[in-house]
């Protein structure tokens, strides 16, 4: 079996196995086994190979998947030659694509070995740890957070090409249509706005200014300071730190000042910044706006269980924690319900013991704050969002003049509006997660991005081509408004300038054409073999001429 490795460009959106997503952890290695194990398989025949082999494509996405990646598309599987004789070797060909090459090649070795144990009929349970082991290698260098991996699934399945620039920032599109992402950050997001809406002074502050709903709010950088703070708004309140997001140091319902000195405490070994704010009456949701528009709404259930008259929390707890989606993962879509102090103050303020058994329907909470960081469940309300609430988040992150935001509101009921119930607006997020509850949150961000295709004109020339030729192109390009990047093995050159004194190679250099931004069309002149060894730059082109002498 020959295995080729590419670089994930998006030849085919076909790609739609969502089963594949945390195949391996958090489910035991049997259940990986019992999914993939290719039964009753006769490797003696070529269909018998093929099924082998195409296990193996499967095992190399669900890899991927699995540390963090964003796959472009189905792996293909290749037989080259009939085969001839009875005993000859069955040659196959396998092309994966993969922003990772050398890195997917040292988890191959482990793929076979748990391949030739399932073949034996072995459960290969040392064989899958290993192959665990270099899943985990793998996933410290997949983008962080669950962010770029949507945002790259959704680019590839609208056929958009995906360059990376490296860490979590990644080019969609070629030249001068294409656009940066950063997670829910782009290109187009300002970084004032970005630090304005992470320090939640400042941006309670502002949005008060504005004549949005906000809660009271005191900054507390001493534990007096918060205790005059409470005598002030009165309890119950929220202490939290000002420069943190994800619900980290975030204790809400604080019902007395013993509960806000234990909380301060805690607080202050994740900041110093922290600030005391009024607890507003209702329910948690985030509405998220992208490019002017609301494109998810989620109502976020803090991390607990409901009763279902049979079961213990401790159960209860446990089947919750069973959802696929719950991992520790850092692009995992939610986390698992821990149960620590602040889930035994919880249990204990409702009369509740891990072993009591709630009555049906009982909700028993097990955090303060409706983070899904910290184990709650999302569901999506985005239909039943009063017109009003939406209008009010609309405009708050037309504030901050934010192309992406996530606009926390406590309110009792969001079909009502907040000028009938009351409510407000508690924190402004300016790179906000997208919710499990709606996957296609990123389709609307990415398609938003763009007015058509992302692409520019590509035209390749194969053969022996006039240089001077190429200038007249280009002059004639130019005239017509066209800023052309033009590669041949003797000129690399944009707008008519030279790039580079020293060639680099035809791949490497189209690729820095298909990067700048002032690029409007790419011409690329090929005279011998060398994309057979690289392979092609791009995914697409528009037009191919070949020369007599190709």
């Amino acid at each position: 079996m020959t295995v080729h490795l590419g670089d994930g460009r998006p030849w085919a959106s076909l790609f739609d196995l969502p089963e594949l997503s945390g195949i391996f952890a958090p489910l035991p290695p049997d259940r990986l086994v019992a999914r993939w194990h290719p039964s009753a398989v006769k490797a003696s025949s070529i269909d018998g190979v093929r099924d082998i082999v195409t296990t193996v494509a499967r095992l190399l996405t669900a890899v991927q998947e699995t540390a963090g990646f964003a796959v472009s598309a189905v792996p293909t599987v290749y037989c080259p030659a009939v085969q001839q004789a009875k005993d000859a070797a069955i040659q196959f060909e396998l092309y994966v694509p993969t922003m990772l090459p050398s890195a997917l090649a040292q988890i191959l070795p482990e793929i076979e070995r748990l391949q030739n144990a399932w073949l034996r009929e072995n459960a290969g349970g040392e064989a899958v740890a290993l192959l665990l082991t270099q899943v985990e290698r793998l996933a410290r260098l997949a983008p962080p957070g669950l962010n770029s991996r949507m945002l790259l699934d959704a680019a590839y399945r609208l056929g958009l090409p995906v360059l990376p620039l490296g860490g979590q920032t990644f080019q969609l599109g070629w030249g001068a249509r294409s656009r940066w992402i950063d997670s829910t950050f782009t290109d187009k997001t300002s970084g004032t706005s970005a630090r304005l809406a992470r320090d939640k002074r400042l941006a309670n502050r502002l949005l008060r200014e504005n004549g949005l709903p906000v809660a009271r709010q005191f900054n507390v950088p001493t534990l007096n300071a918060a205790l005059e703070a409470a005598q002030k708004i009165g309890f119950p309140l929220v202490l939290k730190p000002a420069d943190l997001d994800g619900g980290i140091g975030v204790f809400a319902g604080i019902r007395n000042e013993n509960e806000l000195r234990r909380a301060f405490g805690q607080a202050q070994q994740k900041s110093r910044n922290l600030i005391v704010e009024e607890q507003l009456a209702g329910n948690d949701y985030r509405l998220g706006i992208t490019h002017g528009e609301l494109t998810w709404a989620t109502y976020r259930e803090p991390a607990g269980v409901h009763g279902d008259g049979l079961a213990s929390v401790s159960e209860l707890v446990d089947r919750r924690n069973l959802d696929v989606r719950r991992g520790i993962r850092q692009w995992s879509p939610m986390r698992p319900i821990l149960i620590d102090d602040e889930a035994r103050s919880l249990l204990a303020q409702q009369r509740m013991a891990l072993d009591g058994i709630p009555a049906k329907g009982q909700f028993i909470r097990l955090r303060n704050a409706a983070n899904i960081m910290g184990g709650g469940y999302p569901t999506d309300i985005a239909p039943s969002v009063h017109p009003d609430n939406v209008a009010l988040a609309i405009r708050a992150a037309r504030v901050f003049r934010l192309d992406i935001a996530g606009i926390d509101f406590i309110m009792p009921d969001i079909t009502k509006s907040w000028r009938e119930v009351g409510g407000g607006i508690c924190e402004i997020n300016g790179q906000p997660q997208y919710s499990v509850s709606r996957l296609d949150a990123p389709f609307a961000t990415v398609a938003g991005l763009f007015d058509g295709d992302g692409r520019v004109p590509i035209i390749t020339l194969l053969g022996s081509v006039d240089e001077a030729w190429l200038c007249e192109l280009e002059r004639a390009l130019a005239t017509r408004g066209i800023c052309a990047g033009i590669c041949s093995p003797a000129s690399f050159s944009i707008g008519g300038g030279p790039v580079a004194k020293d060639r680099i190679s035809s791949f490497d250099e189209t690729q820095q054409l298909l990067r700048d931004p002032g690029v409007d069309a790419v011409v690329v002149v090929v005279q011998d073999e060398e994309w057979l060894a690289s392979g092609m730059p791009f995914d697409h082109l528009d037009l191919l001429i070949a020369a007599p002498d190709a």
